[in-house]
């Protein structure tokens, strides 16, 4: 047809590629420019990044690991430091009791007669050691315990105060308040021994 230009000047396919299909190339991959020449291309990825994630995983373990086992030790040292301040008070308990009942004795030894300044100046040494070793109690026991023994060091004085009058003035001494005196230091060691978790060794007074 007259004026018509051929297909081959509308739409040339020439045998070499010009710079503009090239360029669409580097734009665009086709099979033939990349994943044709290079079939195994897509997997060479996986066993590096496998790798990677094994050892983040392992990195990670350890971490914990070594977290647990330092919150473990950490756990057992607070414990073993909870246990022996436990064990250093409860001796120092068992000590206070045992000095204070030991001063209650003696100050009843001690104040049994006063005749001569010697006596008396002993009498008065066993008060005081009586006293200081009262405050040791109610520093180191229970409310229950450290009001029974100062329950227990007033009445204790006091009887031995009044027993020394009697002696004096050829009286007798008042049983009735040693007795109710004995009960409450047998009720003392009981609740001290409790408190030490030993066995007092003393039988519970029978109700009425």
């Amino acid at each position: 047809m007259a004026g018509r230009p051929l297909d081959d000047e509308v739409y040339p396919f020439p045998s070499e590629p010009t710079a503009v299909g090239q360029a669409q190339n580097k734009r665009t991959p086709t099979c033939a420019s990349v994943w044709c020449d290079h079939p195994d291309m897509t997997w060479e990825w996986v066993a590096p990044v496998a790798g990677a994630a094994v050892g983040l995983a392992g990195i990670v373990a350890g971490w914990l690991t070594a977290h647990a086992s330092r919150t473990d030790q950490r756990n057992l040292i607070l414990a073993q430091q909870q246990h022996a301040t436990e064990m250093a008070l409860r001796e120092m308990r068992q000590k206070a009791y045992a000095n204070f009942i030991g001063n209650v004795y003696s100050v009843t030894a001690a104040t049994a007669t006063v005749d001569d300044q010697a006596a008396h100046d002993r009498a008065i040494a066993a008060v005081h050691d009586l006293a200081r070793s009262l405050a040791e109690v109610r520093i180191l026991g229970s409310d229950v315990i450290g009001e029974l023994a100062g329950q227990v060091t007033r009445d204790t004085i006091s009887f031995q105060v009044k027993s020394i009058e009697a002696k004096q003035q050829g009286t007798n001494v008042d049983k009735q308040a040693g007795k109710e005196l004995g009960d409450k230091r047998s009720r003392l060691e009981r609740l001290m021994a409790a408190d030490l978790g030993v066995p007092s060794g003393l039988p519970e007074k029978a109700p009425n």
